[in-house]
């Protein structure tokens, strides 16, 4: 295409990628993204393997005078992921216009054709280029990942540029090319190095099918050119070392030497950890990756379809080459998150290439609709092929702004903030959810805020070297012998009462906080860092509902036995006493789902060690509202909101109590609370849900007052 329609479609395409970037967190993200933006600010030296490609890209955001220091970080994953989806379509475009001959390989990429006049060509080469823009981030977890700081945006952008090169390039260009690529992926992620070794592998089978006379002479310059590509590409690892040679304040893996750099950037303390998570049960995993697959593609995958037939019908081999290395990276994606990383699944940190490639092969095929109808001469019918692929895309975006608003986003900045606040004065803050932990991180480590007190993610109990130089900065000398006790341990128990060991000062001067996780081995870790949970006392809790009863028996047992051999140590207020309540607590919220009744006798036992915890209260109160005990809950209600002023889920359960109990004027009053200044949409969604219930009563006061909160609350929003 022109230069002029080639500018209009990227232009287009940069119109998406700006409405994306509006829609990034505000402040920081879930699971990882605290850490990674923190590690990309600092610069610093986040967890395995390491992700160099990442720092370097963050040091360049930083730079741009643009939003807020997170925001900055959040938009490389929007734009990544919009330029991704733009130039896997322009590819595909491109090997769809040219002719079968190897002349025209290096000409100018065709876009979309519409009209004669070269206006009307822009314009549909723009509205093109928007739709693309709009529909393919928008299957929900790519458009998750996008939105905040992670490294698979990276990964997406890599599997793009490596169909690109496949399709612009030939011959040992080609090849070196791809090695080039490969030696990047080193350091973006593992999965981008096995998709271009994949390509490689390809296109040099390509390359060896040629005649005899040229073949031998382009072989052997192709490898000898990747094998330099590849190594010179490769030295992005270099920054891994360069940065932690600066003693950076996050530093995760101790990476200024050969040896630690290579267990750093191959996972190995990963790999040991989750390795009982790694068991592969093929089926069950291909069923968990394609559950999501369906769900978040629906028709698209029928497009994708379409466009797949249409280019084996063409008898292009260029172009049917092309469209099967997309088909080939979807399945080795699909490959990757079933048989390698299956815990990945669970995580939703997969599949977000197949998601890329089968959105951007479905927007092509309209493209292509598109052409084919102005081709026969029915310019208005093309028009409005594009026009739907644009209201598509719009329709896709604001569900997705509905579903996960930017606040929503950045629920773990608030988390991480109220985990500084209760870090006492030189103490340490142990964080289990991964979403805390990292936006504890960036809150010290990019905001300088609490420079006196140390956040630890409980994750960091995964390398033993990481508390080793702790303990150095720390001027703890016996950390190091917990490490080597740690580096020894066999199993998570050991390493837990290790660590228990580690931080017990700590615990018992109260100077440890613990922010509670979900998962078993947080929360066993967890205990025996509060100087320990009794779980040699204790069955810990099965798979099995009809033996959970027993576990929780036992487990409630065990805490009431450690704390009658502990005597003094767990009297009234102590620590250890609020540790045991806090460790009950987990559970109990943990199976007041799947069995109410052992949950509830969790809470409730968590609550007789200490009744001073918000959580726990409010836990059980929305437990007993789910049971018809209003009275009973509303009385758990306020003794959170007491306790913790700005609990506004509490004040969520307050207000749905008292509305019960008839009590009006209490409901409105928890009612405002919960919807404090700047209310969500989240809690205006809540607060319809609040009055809906109030109408099905024929509460028709109630029901008024509480439209007039929402009216209220809306203008205040705007």
């Amino acid at each position: 295409m022109s230069d002029a329609r080639a500018t209009a479609w990227w232009l287009g395409a940069g119109v998406g990628a700006a409405l994306w970037t509006a829609l990034t967190a505000d402040a920081l993200g879930f699971f990882d993204a605290g850490e990674l933006a923190a590690a990309a600010v600092g610069p610093g030296v986040p967890h395995p393997t390491g992700f160099p490609m990442l720092l370097l890209a963050g040091q360049a955001a930083r730079l741009i005078p643009f939003s807020t220091l997170a925001g900055r970080i959040h938009a490389l994953g929007a734009v990544m992921v919009v330029a991704a989806a733009a130039a896997v379509v322009q590819t595909l475009w491109h090997t769809a216009q040219l002719a079968a001959t190897p002349s025209v390989a290096t000409q100018t990429p065709v876009s979309v054709n519409l009209a004669t006049n070269p206006s009307v060509e822009r314009v549909m080469a723009g509205l093109a280029g928007l739709g693309v823009a709009l529909v393919v981030p928008a299957a929900p977890t790519l458009a998750l990942h996008a939105r905040q700081t992670e490294v698979y945006p990276l990964v997406v952008i890599h599997a793009a540029a490596l169909l690109w090169v496949f399709a612009r390039s030939a011959g040992a260009r080609r090849l070196i090319g791809l090695a080039g690529l490969c030696g990047i992926g080193v350091g973006i992620h593992a999965e981008s190095v096995g998709l271009a070794a994949m390509v490689w592998l390809v296109s040099f089978i390509m390359l060896a099918r040629l005649p005899a006379p040229p073949r031998a002479a382009l072989l052997g310059r192709a490898v000898a050119g990747s094998i330099v590509a590849m190594a010179l590409a490769s030295l992005v690892l270099l920054a891994l070392p360069l940065i932690a040679g600066r003693r950076p304040a996050l530093d995760w893996g101790g990476v200024d030497a050969l040896r630690p750099l290579w267990r750093h950037i191959t996972g190995a303390s990963i790999q040991a950890a989750f390795a009982d998570q790694q068991a592969v049960d093929l089926w069950a995993s291909a069923r968990a990756f394609a559950r999501p697959m369906i769900d978040d593609l629906g028709a698209l995958w029928l497009l994708a379809l379409v466009a797949a037939g249409a280019a084996l019908r063409s008898g292009l081999r260029r172009r049917q080459a092309v469209v099967g290395v997309a088909a080939a990276l979807i399945a080795a994606d699909a490959f990757w998150a079933i048989v390698i990383n299956p815990m990945g699944i669970a995580d939703g940190q997969v599949g977000l290439i197949a998601e890329l490639f089968v959105g951007a092969l479905a927007a092509f095929a309209v493209i292509e609709l598109a052409t084919a109808l102005r081709d026969s001469g029915r310019s208005t019918a093309a028009a409005t092929a594009l026009v739907a692929l644009v209201v598509v895309g719009a329709t896709l975006v604001t569900r997705t702004l509905i579903a996960t608003p930017p606040a929503a986003l950045s629920v773990a900045a608030r988390y991480g903030d109220r985990l500084l606040d209760a870090i006492p004065v030189g103490g340490l803050a142990v964080a289990a959810s991964d979403h805390v932990a990292s936006a504890c991180l960036w809150a010290q480590s990019a905001e300088g805020a609490r420079a006196d007190a140390a956040c630890i993610p409980l994750v960091f109990s995964r390398d033993a070297r990481t508390f080793a130089r702790l303990g150095k900065l720390r001027d703890q000398p016996t950390w190091g012998d917990a490490a080597v006790a740690v580096a020894g341990a066999n199993d998570a128990r050991a390493r837990a009462y290790a660590l228990g060991i580690w931080l017990r000062p700590f615990a018992a001067a109260d100077a440890l906080v613990w922010e509670p996780g979900h998962r078993f081995e947080d929360a066993q870790l967890g205990g025996a860092l509060r100087p320990g949970f009794p779980w040699g006392y204790v069955t810990p809790l099965p798979a099995a509902a009809t033996e959970v009863a027993h576990a929780a028996e036992s487990l409630f047992d065990g805490a009431r036995r450690f704390c009658a051999a502990s005597g003094d140590g767990c009297g009234p207020n102590t620590p250890l006493r609020r540790h045991l309540a806090d460790q009950l607590g987990v559970w109990g919220a943990r199976l007041v789902s799947t069995a109410p009744p052992v949950g509830v006798q969790l809470l409730r036992a968590a609550l007789s060690f200490d009744g001073r915890r918000p959580r726990v209260l409010h836990n059980l109160a929305v437990t007993l509202l789910g049971i018809g005990d209003a009275a009973t809950a509303i009385v758990l209600a306020q003794r959170a909101v007491a306790l913790d002023p700005r609990y506004r889920a509490a004040y969520r359960s307050l207000a749905r109590a008292a509305l019960r109990l008839s009590r009006d004027d209490e409901s409105c009053a928890a009612a405002t609370q919960a919807l404090g200044d700047r209310p969500s949409r989240g809690a205006l969604t809540w607060l319809q849900s609040l009055a809906d219930e109030a109408e099905r009563q024929g509460r028709a006061a109630l029901h008024g007052r509480l439209l007039a909160l929402q009216s209220e609350a809306m203008a205040r929003k705007r």
